[in-house]
This record gives structure tokens, C-alpha cells and sequence, in this order.
């Protein structure tokens, strides 16, 4: 993790970087079953966190008609999405970092709950702290967080 920039990824672990300390009690391990999915409905209930995620990612949609969308249109897209009664936005970045797996990769999240999740990157609400037009996003591949330009084309997993 780097504490200037918020960015975050794997590194090897013969990788010079340097160390911050904790103590106190170690935090609880995740919930074997932290995930309920209503497949009927097509959500994903985070019970850590109590948040509903949309669980497909659109695949036919989009700016680009393959489910991506610049970040000018991924509020709307949420904003309009009728899944399960409707209600839905676009999650911070530290709502969707919640999501991750560091246990698995291709994609970084449960696999059960998510199912054929793709890859690249998703967009969040939250703007970078030194480039205006830039906004936070986490590509569930491998887990990565960094930002992009708004105009790329990145998909979106709402939430609510």
C-alpha cells in the first residue's frame, strides 16, 4: 500500500518496501459465509459490510455495447438500473475494495458469489486526490486499485 497515493497491489515478497507496525489483537478472520446470494434476484448481500451488490456485471450494455462505461455515465447506469426494485449507485472506492480476495486471483473475489465477474477494471465514485478528471477503480483480476480518466471505459458493479 502506498500511503501518498492510496495504491495499492501485489509485490513480490523479495521486494525492498518499507514496513508499518500494529499491535494490539489481530483483526477476525472474514466470515466463512460473508456472502448471501439471491440468484432469483440477481444481488449479493455483503453481510460484513450489509451492502447489496449487483452480482452480473453488464455484458451488452455500455458506452461501448461489451458492458463498459466512461465514469460520466456509470451514475446514471446505476441510477437507472431497475434489478430488484431499484435504489442503486455507484460504491466508493472503499466499498468496492471490500469486495477483494487477496486469497484468490482471476478474479480477486469469491467466486461463488460472484460468478464469471470478468475482468478490468470497475469504476468508483471516488475522485483522486491530485487529478481532477481521475477516479478510483479496482480491477478484480488481481485486485489492484489505482485511478483513471474519466472518458476510459471500465465496467460498473452497483451497489446498495
Amino acid at each position: 500500500m502506498d500511503f501518498a497515493t492510496g495504491f495499492q497491489s501485489t509485490e513480490l515478497q523479495d521486494n525492498a518496501r518499507a514496513v508499518r507496525c500494529v499491535r494490539g489483537q489481530v483483526a477476525p478472520p472474514l466470515q466463512a459465509k460473508r456472502f448471501e446470494v439471491s440468484e432469483q434476484a440477481g444481488t449479493v448481500l455483503d453481510t460484513a459490510t450489509q451492502l447489496t451488490w449487483q452480482r452480473a456485471l453488464d455484458t451488452s450494455g455500455g458506452d461501448d455495447g461489451a458492458g463498459r462505461h466512461n465514469w460520466l455515465h456509470a451514475k446514471p447506469y446505476c441510477a437507472g438500473l431497475t434489478l430488484a426494485g431499484g435504489g442503486w449507485r455507484v460504491p466508493e472506492i472503499r466499498e468496492l475494495r471490500s469486495l477483494v480476495d487477496t486469497a484468490v486471483e482471476q478474479p480477486a473475489l469469491d467466486h461463488g458469489a460472484f460468478p464469471a465477474a470478468g475482468t478490468g477494471g470497475v469504476w468508483s465514485m471516488t475522485q483522486s486526490a491530485t487529478e481532477p478528471t481521475a477516479f478510483w477503480f479496482v480491477d478484480f483480476l488481481d485486485g489492484f486499485s489505482d485511478v483513471e480518466d474519466l472518458a476510459t471505459q471500465l465496467r460498473v458493479r452497483c451497489v446498495r
